[in-house]
C-alpha cells in the first residue's frame, strides 16, 4: 500500500513499483535502497500514507461513537430505542450516499433533542477517553500525561472536535469497509473487558494487589496459598476477547522463554487461560525498570552503565545460545532489583530462531524506539538486532533519553533508516570515549558493521573495566577476511625478521632485563619499571634501539592507565602514575606528553571536584526536605557513586554512616512496635532499650521513641489486665480495661484489649457450658465470642465453624429428643400389649440415642426386662428339663444347667436348676470341674442346617470341609491395593507369595466369644481347685497372678452379655480354648473360613460395600456427617467414651462368611495361633501350615475390627500383628476344633 501511494504522488517509478511487486521486496528497502528517496521526501510518503488510512479509520470510529452516543440517550429516557434505530438507518444511508453527518446532527434537525442535551451526552462521552498521536492508539483508563501501553508515548485528551475523535484502534491492514464496520460494531456492543479483582483467585493463586497496568496487559503480585510463594502474574487485558493470532502471540511469548534458566533472565513458570483472562505466572522481583531509574534519578553513571550493559550482553548471549531472540529489548523489560541484580523480561515478541527462520523473515514488531533497522524494514532477524537493541538501551541508560527522537513514530523511522544517532559524547560528556564508542559500535546502521554477538560486548566491555583496548586484530581479521589477514601476517613476520638481523642487540641479555622491566607495568608497577628502565639506562646507555622501544612502551602505557583511572574519576591515582614514570622519562622526546596529560588531567579534576561540590551543596538543601532516614541515604549513596574519588567522599561517608545508625534504629523499633502488637512486652522492652542506646540526632527517631515509650507503657498495662482476665478475676480484669479504654480514647489498642478480653471470657462461657450439656447456652457464648473477636481483629473462622458445628449438634439433639419420645411411647404400648421384648428393645433404642437416660426411662427398662425375662425363663427352663432328659452323661447334664445359670442366675427357676446342677457334680464325683481339655466334647445338631451346638460353652460352630484352596496374593493384586489405598507396596509384601495349601477338616466358631460365653469360663476357674489347669505351658508369671479376667470387664460399655469379649490377651484367649475343649485357629484356618474356595476379595464377596461388616467406614457413614467428622470423632473425642462400637450377633447380616462363618471382616480383630512371621508365606510348607514359636514376641492377630478401614478387611490382610500381653479394644477372638 505504501508503494501505491508512492506511486500516486510521483515519488516512485511504474517500473520500480512493477519490479518490487515480481520480487517481493519490502515497501522500505525500496524507498530507501532503489527509489533513492530523501527523508523528507520519505516522510511526506508515510505521512499521506497515514492520513490516508486515517481517514478511513475515523469513520469507522464516528460510527463507532455514534452507536455509543444512541445507548446513552436511550439510558437516559431523552429518546427512545425505536427513534434511536431510526435515527441510525438514515444516518448510515446518507453515508453511502457521501454526507458526513452525525447523529445528534439528525435527531436535532428532527426535533427529537435539545442541543443541550446532546452537549451533555458528548461530553460524557468523550471525558474518559485518551489517545496517542504516535500510533493512533485509544484508552478509557489512562489520562493525559500516561504512557501509551501499545508504544510508550504520552497519551493526550481526545480532542473536542466532533469531526475528528477517534473512539478505538481498527485493523487498517484490509481495505473492506464493510468488514471494518462489522468490527466497529462488534467493539461498540462488547461490553468492556474487566480484569480479575484483587483478592480473587486465578491459576491457583491468590491475586495479593495490582502492581501495574498498560494498555495491554494488567500486573499483579499474587501469592500460592499452598506454599506461601510469591509470583508476579501478567493478564492479558482482553481477556476472552482475544483475536486468535493474539492468543497464539500471547502463549508463543511465554513458551520462547519458559525454558531458559539463567539469573539475568526473569523465570517463566505457567502460560494459561481460566475463565477467559489469559494471563502469565512469572518469577516475582523487587525493584524498578531501567525506565522508572532514569525518569526518576537522571542518567546513570558511566561505570553503572557498563556493569548494566555486561549483565545484559550475559543474559542475551545465554538465550542466543539456546536459540531465543528478544527482539523487543526496552528500557521497561529491564529490571533493576533492590540488591542491584539485573532481570530481563517480556520477551513478548520473542522468537526461536533454531527452530524456524522463516518465521522471521518479514515481521516487525517491537518498541519503535530501540528497533534494530533491519526490524524497520521487517527484514531478517538474528543476534545482532538485539545487539542493535540493547546498544540503544545503554544509550539510553547514559544520555538520559532514546537516541532517535521524533515528533510521530514515522519520523522515528525514517530518521533511523537515514541517520546516524546523534554522537554519545556530545548528548553525556561525561562517558568515557571508549565506553561511547561499544555503545555506537552497536548501534551501527548496518548489521556487518556492528558487535557480531554478546560475547563481542561482553570482551569489549572487559577491556573498558581493565583499562585496555580489546583485540584489534581479530576484529581486522574478521572484517576482512582470513586469507588477506594471513598474507598480512606472513609479510610482517618476514619485515620484522630482517628488522632483526639489521637491528639485533649486541648481547641477548640486555634485552631479557628491558623486556622484564616493561613487564611490571603489566600489574601496575610502574614505579618498578621506571627505576629499572633507568638503571638499564646509564648502565647501558639510552641508544640501545629496545631500551627506547622499552621508554616509549612505558610512557604509552603510563597514559593509557592515567586516562583509564581518569575516566573512572580516580584522579589522585592517574596522577600518582604520570608521577611515578616522570623522572625516568625526564630528557625524553616523551615528557611533553606526560606533562601535557597530567595538565589536562590536572583541569579534569578540577572541574570534577567543582561539580561535586556544587552537587554536594545542593543535597544538603534536599536531604532537609528528604521524608526520613531511608530517602537521605539513597540520595547521598546517589553521590558517593556519582563522584567518588573527591575531597568531599570522607563527610558524604560520615553522613552514610549516620544515616545508617538511624535506619538501625528505625529497624528496630520497627521491630518493638512489632513485639507489642503481638503481645511480646520483655522483647519488645529489651529492643527498645537496645534502641535507645544508640546515640542519635535524627528527630523523626526521637520521636518515634517517645511514641514508643507511651505504647509499651499502654501495652504493659494491657497485659496485666488481659492476666487478671486469664487468672479468672474477670471482674477486676474489665473495670482496668474499662479505665484504660476512658483514658486513652483516641487509641485503638485499649478497645481492641477490652474486645479480647471479653471474647476470652465468652469462649471460656461457651466451653462451660458444652461439657454441661448446655447446647443452647454454649451457642448464645460463642455469639458473642464471634462478636467480640471481630472487634479485636481476630480471626472468626474457627469460631464460626464451631457455631456450625454446635448448631449441628443442637439440631440432632432435638431430633433425637423428639424420635425419644416417640420410642418411648411405642415402647408403653408394647409393654401395655403383653409383648415385653418387644418393649424392652423400644426402651432400649430410647437410651442409646442420647447416650444417657432419665428415672422414668430406667424405671421401664426394668419393668421390660422383668416381665421379657419371666417369659424367656419359663420357656427356657422347660427347654431344660427336655435336654436333661435326653442326656445321660453328668458332664453334659452340668453343661446344660451351667448354660441356664448363665442366662438366668437369679430367676426363679435358678434355686431348683442349681439343685439339679449339685446333683450332676455329685455324679461326677464330687470334682468341681467340667472336662479337661483331652476329655471328649459334646457336639449336638443345632436349630439351622449344617450347624452345631457345642455343649460347653454353647456356641454353635460350623464344618469346613478339607482339601486344597488358595492364599496370599499376587504381585499384582499388591499393586493395585497400593494404588487404591496410597500406600507403600512394601507394607503389603507380608501376603505373598500366593500359594495352594491343603489343610485337614476342622470346626470353626460362628461368632466372635461373646461376653455371656468369657462369663461361664471365669465361673469355671472359680470352682477349679486348680485354676491354671487351662494355661499355656509359658504363659508369663505376672500373667497367674493377673489372672484371666478381661481388662474392660467391669465397664458397662463393653461388658454386655451378647457383645464380643475384649480387652483379653492370647493367654486368656488359649485359655478359654483349651477349657471349652477347643483351640485357636491356625492363620491359615482363618483365612480358609473367611475367603472359602472361591478366592473371594472380602468375607461376603467382591464388592466393598460400607455396611457390609462393623467397621470404621460403616461407622463414618452412620454416625457422623462425614469422614471429616468421623476423624475429628475418633481421634479427638474418643469414640469409646460416647458408644461402644462393637456389634452383638445379628447385626449386619450381610457379613458372612463362604462357610456360614459372621463378622470376620470388622467387629473385633481375632488371635491366631502363628507366631508373626513377615515372610511366613515363603517359609512354610503347604500342608497345615503352622509356625509355632513359644519365644515369639508377636502373634497373628487376622481381620479389621471397628477401629480399622476397609484396608484390612479383605480376607488376605497381614498388616496387624500384636504383642501377646496386647488388651485392647480391638482385638477378641474365635475358636476352631478338629473334625476327628
Amino acid at each position: 500500500m505504501i508503494l501505491e501511494a508512492g506511486a500516486d504522488i510521483g515519488l516512485v517509478s511504474p517500473d520500480v513499483l512493477a519490479s518490487c511487486r515480481t520480487a517481493g521486496v519490502r515497501a522500505l528497502q525500496v524507498l530507501v535502497e532503489r527509489a533513492g528517496l530523501s527523508e523528507q521526501d520519505l516522510q511526506r510518503l508515510l505521512e499521506r500514507f497515514w492520513a490516508h488510512n486515517g481517514e478511513r479509520r475515523g469513520l469507522l470510529h464516528r460510527e463507532v461513537e455514534d452507536r455509543i452516543i444512541a445507548e446513552r440517550l436511550v439510558a437516559r429516557g431523552l429518546i427512545g430505542s425505536d427513534q434511536a434505530q431510526r435515527a441510525l438507518e438514515e444516518l448510515r444511508e446518507r453515508g453511502r450516499a457521501g454526507e458526513r453527518v452525525r447523529l445528534l446532527s439528525v435527531l436535532i434537525d428532527a426535533g427529537m433533542l435539545e442541543e443541550g442535551p446532546a452537549r451533555e451526552v458528548l461530553e460524557e462521552v468523550r471525558s474518559g477517553w485518551t489517545f496517542c498521536r504516535y500510533c493512533l492508539s485509544a484508552f478509557d483508563d489512562r489520562a493525559p500525561g500516561d504512557r501509551c501501553g501499545v508504544c510508550g508515548r504520552p497519551v493526550t485528551q481526545a480532542a473536542r472536535s466532533y469531526e475528528l475523535v477517534d473512539l478505538a484502534t481498527i485493523d487498517t491492514s484490509h481495505h473492506d469497509l464493510e468488514e471494518h464496520r462489522s468490527v466497529a460494531e462488534a467493539l461498540a456492543s462488547e461490553p468492556p473487558y474487566e480484569p480479575p479483582p484483587v483478592g480473587g483467585m486465578l491459576g491457583g493463586f491468590r491475586l495479593l494487589e495490582k502492581v501495574d497496568a498498560t494498555g495491554r496487559a494488567v500486573l499483579y503480585r499474587a501469592e500460592n496459598p499452598e506454599d506461601g510463594s510469591v509470583r508476579a502474574i501478567k493478564v492479558w487485558r482482553k481477556g476472552k476477547h482475544l483475536k486468535a493470532a493474539d492468543v497464539e502471540r500471547f502463549q508463543n511469548a511465554a513458551l520462547a522463554s519458559a525454558h531458559l534458566e539463567h539469573e539475568g533472565i526473569l523465570k517463566v513458570f505457567d502460560a494459561a487461560e481460566e475463565g477467559g483472562h489469559h494471563y502469565v505466572v512469572l518469577e516475582w522481583v523487587e525493584g524498578r525498570s531501567l525506565r522508572a531509574v532514569v525518569e526518576q534519578g537522571g542518567a546513570l553513571d558511566p561505570q553503572a552503565a557498563a556493569e548494566l550493559l555486561r549483565k545484559c550482553a550475559e543474559a542475551l548471549g545465554f538465550a542466543h545460545g539456546a536459540g531465543v531472540l528478544h527482539k523487543n529489548l526496552t528500557p521497561d523489560n529491564i529490571l533493576i532489583t533492590t540488591e542491584g541484580g539485573v532481570k530481563i523480561g517480556d520477551f513478548g515478541i520473542a522468537k526461536d530462531y533454531g527452530v524456524s527462520m522463516d518465521s522471521v523473515q518479514g515481521s516487525l514488531i517491537g518498541s519503535p524506539d530501540f528497533l534494530a533497522p533491519e526490524q524497520c524494514q521487517g527484514e531478517k532477524s538474528d543476534e545482532r538486532t538485539d545487539v542493535f537493541s540493547l546498544g540503544a538501551v545503554t544509550y539510553y541508560a547514559l544520555a538520559g533519553k532514546p537516541p532517535y527522537e521524533g515528533e510521530s513514530a514515522i519520523a522515528i523511522v525514517v530518521r533511523r533508516l537515514t541517520h546516524d544517532p546523534e554522537p554519545l559524547r556530545k548528548v553525556a560528556p561525561r562517558v568515557p570515549r571508549a565506553l561511547a564508542t561499544i555503545v555506537e559500535r552497536m548501534m551501527a546502521r548496518r548489521p556487518g558493521d556492528r558487535l557480531p554477538t554478546m560475547a563481542a560486548v561482553i570482551e569489549h566491555v572487559d577491556a573498558f573495566f581493565e583499562g585496555r583496548r580489546p583485540g584489534r586484530v581479530a576484529a581486522w581479521l574478521r572484517r576482512f577476511g582470513l586469507p588477506v589477514a594471513g598474507a598480512a601476517v606472513l609479510l610482517a613476520l618476514l619485515g620484522g625478521g630482517l628488522w632483526w638481523w639489521t637491528h639485533r642487540p649486541t648481547d641477548p641479555a640486555v634485552v631479557r632485563e628491558i623486556e622484564q622491566a616493561v613487564a611490571w607495568t603489566d600489574r601496575g608497577r610502574f614505579d618498578e619499571a621506571a627505576a629499572r628502565l633507568r638503571e638499564l639506562a646509564l648502565r647501558h646507555g639510552i641508544a640501545v634501539p629496545e631500551l627506547r622501544e622499552g621508554f616509549a612502551t612505558l610512557a604509552r602505557r603510563a597514559r593509557e592507565r592515567a586516562e583509564a583511572l581518569a575516566e573512572q574519576h580516580d584522579f589522585p591515582a592517574a596522577l600518582r602514575v604520570l608521577d611515578q614514570v616522570r623522572l625516568a622519562l625526564d630528557g625524553t622526546e616523551h615528557m611533553a606528553e606526560i606533562e601535557r596529560t597530567a595538565e589536562r588531567l590536572r583541569h579534569d579534576r578540577a572541574v570534577y571536584e567543582a561539580e561535586a561540590r556544587s552537587r554536594w551543596e545542593a543535597l544538603q538543601g534536599e536531604l532537609a526536605q528528604a521524608g526520613g532516614p531511608r530517602e537521605r541515604l539513597e540520595k547521598v549513596r546517589a553521590f558517593r557513586a556519582r563522584y567518588p574519588h573527591q575531597p568531599l567522599d570522607a563527610a558524604a561517608e560520615l553522613a552514610e554512616r549516620r544515616l545508617q545508625v538511624a535506619i538501625e534504629q528505625l529497624d528496630l523499633m520497627d521491630k518493638v512496635a512489632a513485639d507489642i502488637a503481638a503481645g511480646r512486652v520483655e522483647a519488645a522492652q529489651e529492643k527498645l532499650a537496645r534502641a535507645r542506646a544508640i546515640e542519635t540526632e535524627d528527630a523523626e527517631v526521637r520521636r518515634r521513641l517517645d511514641e514508643l515509650d507511651e505504647q509499651l507503657a499502654l501495652a504493659v498495662q494491657i497485659r496485666e489486665a488481659l492476666d487478671l482476665v486469664e487468672q479468672g478475676d474477670e471482674r477486676e480484669g474489665l473495670e482496668r480495661l474499662e479505665r484504660l479504654r476512658a483514658r486513652y480514647a483516641s487509641r485503638v489498642e485499649p478497645r481492641r484489649a477490652l474486645a479480647r478480653a471479653r471474647y476470652r471470657i465468652a469462649v471460656r462461657e461457651s466451653e462451660r457450658a458444652e461439657k454441661a450439656g448446655d447446647l443452647e447456652g454454649a451457642l448464645r457464648q460463642i455469639g458473642l465470642a464471634i462478636r467480640h473477636a471481630a472487634a479485636a481483629g481476630l480471626e472468626t473462622v474457627s469460631l464460626r465453624a464451631h457455631q456450625q458445628e454446635l448448631e449441628r449438634a443442637l439440631g440432632e439433639r432435638r431430633k433425637a429428643e423428639q424420635r425419644q419420645r416417640q420410642l418411648v411411647k411405642e415402647g408403653d404400648v408394647l409393654l401395655a400389649r403383653g409383648k415385653a421384648r418387644e418393649a424392652l428393645e423400644r426402651f432400649e433404642r430410647a437410651k442409646a440415642l442420647l447416650g444417657r437416660s432419665y428415672p422414668a426411662l430406667d424405671d421401664r427398662i426394668a419393668r421390660a426386662r422383668e416381665a421379657a425375662g419371666a417369659v424367656a425363663e419359663g420357656r427356657a427352663f422347660e427347654r431344660l428339663e427336655r435336654e436333661w432328659k435326653r442326656a445321660r452323661a453328668p458332664s453334659d447334664r452340668l453343661a446344660l444347667a451351667d448354660d441356664f445359670l448363665r442366662r438366668f442366675p437369679d430367676g426363679s427357676y435358678a434355686a431348683k436348676v442349681r439343685t439339679m446342677r449339685a446333683q450332676a457334680v455329685r455324679d461326677l464325683g464330687g470334682q468341681a470341674r467340667v472336662a479337661s481339655a483331652g476329655d471328649r466334647v459334646v457336639l449336638r445338631p443345632g436349630t439351622r442346617r449344617g450347624e452345631y451346638i457345642s455343649v460347653r460353652d454353647g456356641s454353635v460352630m460350623v464344618k469346613v470341609a478339607g482339601g486344597p484352596f488358595v492364599r496370599g496374593s499376587t504381585p499384582e493384586e499388591i499393586a493395585e491395593v497400593a494404588r487404591r489405598w496410597a500406600i507403600d507396596p512394601k507394607k503389603l509384601e507380608a501376603e505373598t507369595p500366593r500359594r495352594t495349601v491343603t489343610l485337614r477338616p476342622f470346626y470353626i466358631d460362628v461368632y466372635e466369644v461373646t461376653n455371656a460365653d468369657y462369663a461361664l469360663f471365669l465361673d469355671a476357674l472359680g470352682l477349679e481347685t486348680d485354676p491354671h489347669r487351662w494355661c499355656h505351658p509359658r504363659e508369663p508369671s505376672h500373667k497367674r497372678e493377673l489372672g484371666h479376667e478381661p481388662k474392660y470387664w467391669g465397664d458397662p460399655q463393653w461388658s454386655r452379655a451378647d457383645l464380643p469379649v475384649v480387652g483379653v490377651d492370647y493367654w486368656d484367649a488359649y485359655a478359654y480354648a483349651h477349657w471349652a475343649g477347643k483351640r485357636l485357629p491356625t492363620e491359615a484356618e482363618w483365612e480358609r473360613a473367611a475367603r472359602g474356595v472361591d478366592g473371594r476379595r472380602y468375607p461376603w464377596g467382591e464388592v466393598e460395600g460400607l455396611y457390609d461388616s462393623a467397621g470404621s467406614e460403616a461407622w463414618a457413614g452412620k454416625l457422623f456427617a462425614d469422614r471429616a467428622s468421623w476423624k475429628r470423632g475418633f481421634f479427638d473425642r474418643k469414640p469409646w467414651k460416647l458408644q461402644a462400637l462393637t456389634v452383638s450377633e445379628l447385626s449386619f447380616p450381610r457379613d458372612r462368611s463362604p462357610v456360614g462363618a459372621r463378622h470376620m471382616a470388622g467387629n473385633v480383630s481375632e488371635w491366631c495361633e502363628d507366631a508373626y512371621d513377615p515372610a511366613a508365606y515363603r517359609k512354610l510348607g503347604t500342608d497345615n501350615p503352622v509356625r509355632i514359636d513359644p519365644r515369639a514376641k508377636a502373634r497373628v492377630v487376622r481381620g479389621g475390627s471397628w477401629l480399622d478401614p476397609m484396608l484390612y478387611h479383605r480376607t488376605t490382610a497381614r498388616l496387624k500383628w500384636r504383642a501377646p500381653g496386647y488388651r485392647g479394644l480391638d482385638v477378641g477372638f474365635r475358636c476352631v476344633r478338629d473334625a476327628d
